[in-house]
């Protein structure tokens, strides 16, 4: 193991790349330098939806899309207000 690749070769940059792309592309998520947190979402039409989570300030999210709806629950921590397909939305 060279300190990058887990055992099994995967390599944990690549592996940061890819959520990065899958989040922040089709799951719409845009920090704007920490001040304001925004979700708006394109789904591939093939796609039913996606989930992900996150933590912000200490709190920890769930964001769950679909076609239709943005659901984000706040797992532990406190309130945070993050603009969802353009509406303020304190979770």
């Amino acid at each position: 193991m060279d300190g990058v690749s887990t055992s099994d070769d995967i390599h944990l940059a690549s592996a940061g790349g890819v959520w990065m792309s899958v989040v922040a592309g089709f799951g719409g998520l845009r920090d704007s330098g920490g001040e304001e947190l925004s979700i708006d979402p394109h789904l591939p039409k093939d796609w039913e939806s996606l989930t992900y989570r996150l933590t912000i300030h200490g709190s920890r999210l769930v964001v769950n899309v679909t076609h239709g709806e943005v659901s984000v629950h706040r797992l532990s921590g406190d309130p945070v207000t993050l603009k969802v397909k353009g509406e303020l939305r304190t979770v």
